[in-house]
């Protein structure tokens, strides 16, 4: 680590130093892993295999695919990708004296687990790290795991009793930041003459880079793909093997609907192949296969929320078909392929969901806490944050929903980890469906406080009261402001039922009791392609 006033004098510094390296053959692909005597980039992962599970095989899946009509298969390769957000990531610490604090600024998703981590490699309490998000830009799943940086930042600042700064150029983030998506795909599928999948077989290996990522480790891509393959589709027997290997690259974090696009892609192909082995539609195929009844179960345990599988795929052949393109001739000389890709993608993952992928941590519930003021508008603070998809809009009106009170009297507070206890931040589209729920049930809490309250003032029964939907209470004649109750609760504590503690403030937790919350979509593309150039 080098230190310094400017960044000039850092990278100045950088190129002064002297290193010396006892090269050996690097490690760059899954090949280079698996090759017999390969070197071994950790010694404690034999055959440079970090990960290597088979989440599910159906019981006499192998007599299905020797006594099925067609057997497909496809192998599938997927090239590196960079997140790349245009907000590089960016760290600044200071230990603060007057707070015995170490208080760190950084572009993360979940600023509790960096909070946790830092307190842990720098040997401190938790209560002396504070981890603050500022407006960070977008994240995609890139900055929702601890970087080293991070570390090192806070580490250095701890060290020198000085503010550090590090900020991520965009040679750092193509060269050396977190990357997604280098897998290898070999798959079959057995099909009955009529087009109906019997079952499915897949071996999945992810090239995961030198390192694991916390908190969602090396295994986040295979046991993804793993577990969610089958998608849309009934698939009645199935057997995966997903494997995460070691090389000699920067490694792997999360990234915008994890595997999705590659297993996906796979299984799309499946569909297509097994149409044109039959002799039939493929839409026909993957109609005969979608998921129609709901709440579905699938062979890898998952039960589906209610989606449009069907319809969604009929309106997109629909409008293509509508817009012309199966009418429409090619440019001269050239040949045209429609194509279609059906999936769901499941989000808010609660704990359960989490824990079968049995990681050191377990992410899931999320927390939230609202106070009311003594004018009767209310701060919010929640463990999820905003990086782009304005979440602070989206909360504010759950909470004025929910106690009936004007949208600009609700601010909301996000990644700060010195005003909530714990959260798990926003990635995985997680936020609404459980931040917001926590939000909502701690303002149902807040408006049950305002209810009782009201009714002891107003000499009634509380079940006769009720949120007005105008920022008040009403019961039987009377009515009381939200300003009048806070005026109560914080100001005329004497005018409390017996018991009551002064004050207006409820917290509440949400953790999904499921298997999740499923959206669905179908894609649809027309390509034109020059055979002569392949442009």
């Amino acid at each position: 680590i080098v230190v310094a006033t400017d960044p000039y004098a850092a990278e100045d510094g950088l190129e002064a130093a002297v290193v010396e390296y006892d090269p050996l053959p690097p490690v760059l692909s899954d090949t280079d892993a698996f090759a017999d005597g390969a070197v071994l980039v950790h010694p404690q992962a034999p055959r440079n295999t970090l990960v290597d599970v088979s989440l599910f095989a159906t019981e006499g899946i192998d007599d299905v695919f020797a006594r099925a009509h067609t057997v497909v298969e496809v192998r599938t390769r997927t090239g590196r990708q960079n997140a790349l957000p245009l907000e590089t990531r960016g760290a600044v610490a200071e230990w603060v004296d007057r707070d015995e604090q170490l208080h760190v600024q950084t572009c993360s998703q979940v600023p509790h687990q960096v909070r946790t981590v830092l307190a842990a490699c720098v040997g401190l309490d938790e209560k002396q790290v504070r981890v603050t998000v500022p407006d960070m830009g977008g994240g995609f799943g890139q900055k929702c795991v601890v970087g080293r940086e991070e570390i090192a930042a806070a580490a250095a600042a701890l060290r020198l009793r000085r503010p550090v700064k590090w900020i991520e150029d965009r040679r750092d983030a193509l060269t050396a930041s977190f990357l997604a998506r280098e897998q290898h795909y070999t798959a079959r599928a057995a099909f009955a003459e009529d087009g109906e999948i019997l079952a499915l077989d897949a071996d999945i290996v992810c090239d995961m880079g030198a390192y694991s990522c916390y908190p969602f480790t090396a295994g986040i891509e295979p046991l993804m793909a793993s577990a969610e393959m089958p998608s849309v589709y009934r698939v009645p027997a199935y057997r995966v093997r997903g494997r995460a290997v070691c090389t000699n690259k920067a490694p792997t974090a999360p990234y915008r609907g994890v595997s999705r696009p590659q297993y996906v892609m796979v299984v799309e192909r499946l569909m297509e192949r097994a149409a044109r082995e039959l002799g039939l539609d493929a839409l026909d195929v993957r109609r005969r296969n979608l998921i129609t009844v709901f709440p579905y179960t699938g062979v890898n345990a998952i039960t589906y929320d209610p989606g449009s599988y069907r319809e969604s795929l009929d309106l997109c052949e629909q409008t293509l078909r509508d817009e012309g393109w199966y009418d429409r001739p090619a440019a001269d000389g050239r040949v045209r392929g429609i194509g279609y890709a059906c999936f769901s993608e499941r989000t808010g993952y609660g704990s359960g969901a989490f824990a079968q992928r049995k990681m050191r941590v377990v992410p899931g519930f999320d927390i939230a806490e609202i106070t009311m003021d003594t004018a009767g508008g209310v701060v919010v603070t929640t463990g999820t944050l905003s990086h782009g998809q304005s979440h602070e809009t989206t909360m504010a009106q759950i909470v004025a929903d929910r106690l009936g009170l004007p949208y600009e009297r609700v601010k909301i507070v996000q990644g700060d980890t010195d005003r909530i206890t714990y959260g798990w931040g926003s990635f995985a589209s997680r936020s609404i469906t459980i931040g917001g729920s926590a939000v909502s049930a701690a303002s149902v809490k807040l408006g049950e406080r305002l209810r009782e309250i009201a009714a002891h003032v107003l000499e009634v029964d509380v079940e006769s009261t009720e949120l007005d939907g105008e920022g008040g209470v009403r019961g039987g004649d009377g009515r009381m402001s939200f300003a009048e109750l806070a005026d109560v609760a914080y100001l005329r504590s004497h005018l409390l039922p017996k018991g009551t503690e002064p004050g207006l403030r409820a917290t509440a937790s949400f953790d999904v009791g499921g298997d999740g919350t499923f959206s669905n979509a179908t894609h649809g593309v027309v390509v034109e392609l020059d055979p002569g150039t392949g442009g």
